[in-house]
């Protein structure tokens, strides 16, 4: 039996079949004020009604607590690695250096910023990973290069890193042990790791590293 349903238009009540209020095929429901039908079956209805349920589901955000610390993330090859904020006292782009014969591989020159002659480090050689550039020559990959100047007690140096991501910051719980060493010099240095495959850097213990020691006292 189909029964006619009621409504009420205009403050005058008036009685439409089962048909006409769901709709021609009784699939939709009309809209009364504009006599329109709204298919149930229509993309943009249903992805509505998705977006509604979705955010019914969600969970209410519960703000965190806890010791949080910063972290510059620096690109160095096909890896991430992490130093902490407060050992960071410049970011300069690499525009030229001044090699020094008799050097390890490792240590690329001298730079100066400001007045300052600083030496640099080549983080990717120092750590033994492969570097972005490492086909090109030694001029074309010193180019894209950014210096971090980091400092640890009276030290004062420049790491070569292939790009700087930004700061992080980071809880203390979620730093987990080291994944694993790239060199006897990273077993030594790799403090930790973080989410994201982001390996943490003991800058102290980078600095004070004795395979960083060269004649005149230079580290």
């Amino acid at each position: 039996r189909r029964l006619a349903c009621c409504r009420q238009d205009s403050g005058v009540p008036k009685c439409v079949s089962p048909d006409q209020f769901l709709g021609r095929n009784g699939a939709g429901v009309t809209n009364q004020s504009t006599a329109t039908v709204v298919n149930a079956d229509d993309g943009k209805f249903r992805a509505i009604l998705a977006e509604r349920a979705r955010k019914l589901a969600q969970s209410p955000k519960i703000e965190r607590k806890g010791e949080t610390t910063e972290l510059v993330i620096l690109r160095v090859g096909l890896g991430k690695y992490g130093i902490p904020l407060a050992a960071v006292d410049a970011i300069e782009h690499l525009r030229s250096l001044t090699p020094v014969p008799g050097l390890p591989a490792y240590w690329t020159g001298l730079v100066n910023l400001r007045g300052r002659l600083l030496p640099v480090l080549e983080l990717a050689n120092y750590l033994g990973v492969v570097g972005k550039q490492e086909d090109e020559d030694e001029d074309a990959s010193a180019a894209g290069s950014e210096l971090v100047v980091v400092t640890s007690g009276l030290l004062t140096i420049c790491l070569q890193v292939d790009g700087v991501e930004g700061v992080q910051t980071v809880y203390t719980d979620e730093i987990t042990p080291a994944l694993g060493a790239t060199s006897i010099n990273s077993s030594e240095i790799i403090s930790g790791s973080i989410p994201g495959l982001i390996a943490l850097l003991d800058v102290g213990k980078l600095l004070s590293d004795p395979a960083l020691t060269v004649q005149n006292g230079m580290q």
